[in-house]
């Protein structure tokens, strides 16, 4: 009877044992595959230059990468500080847009207004990421790489006060012009610049359009030259639309882009904004912004 208890102990001792090891044995094979699922879905939702899909986290970003730096200059409504000290405009808007969808938070990145050639010296030495709303040219294409997707086109005319007798033909003025004001750095292009070359008047030169049409509403220049929808939306802000009168005909249109330093090598995102700005364009989120700033 000893014998009989003693051998049925030691086989409920196996018993418990087998099923001990069984669950170990379960247990490790489910964690292995969760392992491997979580490394698939990790990977499966990396950003690259070649996906189609938008992914969006904007909640809160966990990015490793350095803060970028992005530089505007001051050209309302597409870049302009606004009166809180805060980055705003069309492209601006959209650029945060862009950033959102990629997974920047507004931490990830900073956005900082320069006079325009500041503004290019500084992306040029790379000490910015990217610069907003640049013409191109062969000599910039030799430091900068510039977005596939355009950012903005740009018509171009005279603008004079409104008291002003000065007409234009698209050659010459009908009356004695002293000066003409530019933006200080900007590439106007081919077509205008052999116009003001021809026209033989003294070149005057402002840091930004924004200085540049405070100079024709004060009476610094005779003439000036600026996009018609940049006067009309910063003059009009300012109630004083009334005091200038653009010239026809058009001189000519520039489109812009973002640029890039090539120094950094940031063609990975390039690629991503070009992506995902494209994506903007095609479901009309651009157009939407634009018209919030030029009803």
């Amino acid at each position: 009877m000893n014998w009989l208890n003693t051998h049925t102990y030691k086989i409920l001792i196996m018993i418990f044992l087998i099923f001990v090891l069984l669950f170990l044995t379960v247990g490790c094979q489910e964690n292995d595959n969760r392992s491997v699922q979580s490394e698939g879905m990790s990977t499966s939702g990396d950003i690259t230059a070649n996906d189609s899909e938008i992914i969006s986290d904007t909640s809160e970003s966990n990015r490793s990468e350095p803060t970028l730096e992005i530089g505007y200059t001051d050209f309302p409504p597409f870049e302009y500080t606004d009166g809180n000290g805060r980055a705003a405009g069309i492209g601006i808007d959209n650029m945060r847009d862009v950033l959102a969808l990629l997974g920047y938070g507004e931490d990830d990145y900073n956005l900082t207004e320069y006079p325009w050639t500041r503004l290019m010296e500084m992306t040029t030495s790379g000490e910015l990421d990217i610069a907003v709303d640049v013409y191109f040219t062969e000599s910039r294409a030799e430091v900068f790489d510039y977005s596939i997707e355009p950012y903005e086109t740009f018509l171009y005319q005279f603008m004079v006060p409104s008291d002003s007798m000065v007409k234009f033909d698209g050659n010459v003025f009908n009356s004695s012009v002293q000066n003409i004001g530019i933006v200080r750095g900007y590439q106007y292009g081919d077509v205008i610049n052999a116009l003001l070359d021809e026209l033989g008047v003294a070149i005057l030169e402002e840091p930004t359009s924004v200085d540049l049409l405070d100079g024709l509403i004060k009476g610094r220049y005779d003439v000036i030259l600026e996009s018609p929808s940049v006067a009309k939306y910063y003059l009009e802000q300012k109630g004083v639309f009334d005091q200038i009168r653009i010239l026809e005909p058009v001189l000519d249109s520039r489109t812009s882009y973002y640029v890039f330093p090539k120094s950094k090598n940031h063609k990975v995102l390039r690629d991503d904004l070009d992506r995902v700005t494209r994506q903007l364009k095609d479901d009309g989120s651009y157009d939407r912004t634009r018209l919030e700033y030029l009803k």
